[in-house]
């Protein structure tokens, strides 16, 4: 990684790679590489500190805010790193059964009717500032309820069990 580790917006340009498909490349001091980004900061704070690698996976640098990048870019990084972080958020939970020490729900998300396994609810299922929930089912996917307090009352019945 160069000495400054901090990119600027305008280093950061959209463009079709040599296969035709649009992709994000780094530009300083007139030389350019295709670039993937990283958040640095999932949950907390997705659209600041986007941390880009090179091709072998090596540190290029950070950006420390998208909002001063171009639209089009702008554009396409978020809905990049919106595919890459895919975290599906619970709008209603239908049932909360334990068997053999294991949780199982069956929940309505933003993308549909799910139902997954919850290991251990004591380091699973995580209350993130203000009523956020983050809950990691038993292969490793996260799913939110970004405010429980407007979850329906049956849900938050179920929830409070749990947390």
């Amino acid at each position: 990684m160069d000495k400054d580790i901090f990119i600027k917006a305008e280093e950061i340009i959209l463009k079709n790679d040599p296969t035709g498909k649009a992709s994000l490349y780094f530009i300083r001091d007139g030389e350019e590489m295709q670039v993937k980004p990283k958040r640095l900061f999932p949950l907390t704070s997705p659209l600041s500190y986007i941390n880009f690698l090179d091709r072998s996976n090596r540190d290029v640098g950070i950006l420390k805010s998208v909002k001063d990048l171009p639209h089009e870019c702008r554009e396409f990084l978020e809905n990049f790193l919106d595919q890459y972080y895919f975290i599906p958020k619970i709008l209603e939970i239908h049932s909360l059964t334990e068997d053999f020490g294991m949780g199982h729900w069956v929940v309505t998300t933003d993308r549909g009717e799910r139902e997954f396994d919850v290991r251990n609810r004591n380091t699973d299922i995580k209350a993130i500032k203000g009523r956020r929930i983050l809950i990691k089912d038993a292969d490793e996917n996260t799913y939110e309820i970004t405010d429980y307090s407007r979850l329906p009352a049956r849900s938050r019945a179920l929830l409070e069990g749990e947390i």
